[in-house]
């Protein structure tokens, strides 16, 4: 739906302006394995506390109400049951800035240390279950923005934030795209090829 696109590319604007304020003041991207004092604790959604408004009572920075920046209205819709989809991020921070597997032990990135911004994934409409629960607050090219993952039997991605095969992507000069078919994310064409990388583009 046309207003649920625009709704959502303008929440992911708006999550970038806050990443954009933490990076000036940390000198990196938020990073799970930061050390003690380097960056606020937490998941990154709850590390942008104090740049955007976050409920800090819920998981990933949801809100009660469903209107936080960080809820994608596609997801309320899919989910009208599941409580999580109006209460958890439904956007996803890249793996490799958020030092989740498989760079776990990554330590932060600056944004000087991009080599490609307009070339590289930041964040994006993010990865759910099947049942609209366990949303995963990271995205890679084996979870790609936007889909829906079979968790329980362990199977793999389905696009289905916007219903197309597409999602909102912000890339880490700040620019968004709508990026057609997801699915194409998973292939060697956007990961491990150096310029053409879309995921972990660095010196």
């Amino acid at each position: 739906m046309s207003a649920e696109k625009t709704s959502c590319a303008s929440n992911l604007r708006q999550i970038y302006i806050g990443v954009e304020l933490f990076t000036q003041q940390y000198g990196s991207y938020p990073n799970m394995n930061a050390t003690a004092g380097s960056q606020p604790s937490g998941v990154w959604a709850k590390k942008l506390d104090g740049f955007l408004p976050i409920n800090e009572g819920l998981p990933y920075g949801g809100a009660y109400d469903g209107k936080s920046v960080f809820i994608c209205p596609a997801r309320v819709r899919q989910f009208p049951d599941a409580p999580e989809a109006r209460k958890a991020a439904s956007y996803g921070f890249s793996n490799y800035f958020a030092g989740i597997a498989p760079w776990t032990n990554k330590p932060p990135v600056s944004p000087i240390n991009v080599t490609h911004p307009a070339r590289t994934i930041l964040i994006a409409d993010g990865v759910w279950s099947e049942s609209g629960r366990y949303p995963f607050q990271n995205i890679q090219f084996d979870m790609v923005p936007g889909s829906i993952r079979d968790r329980t039997s362990g199977g793999g991605n389905s696009a289905g934030t916007h219903g197309d095969g597409a999602a909102n992507i912000i890339y880490a000069d700040g620019h968004l795209e709508w990026f057609e078919d997801t699915a194409q994310l998973q292939d060697l064409q956007y990961r491990d090829w150096g310029p053409r990388d879309l995921w972990h583009v660095e010196k």
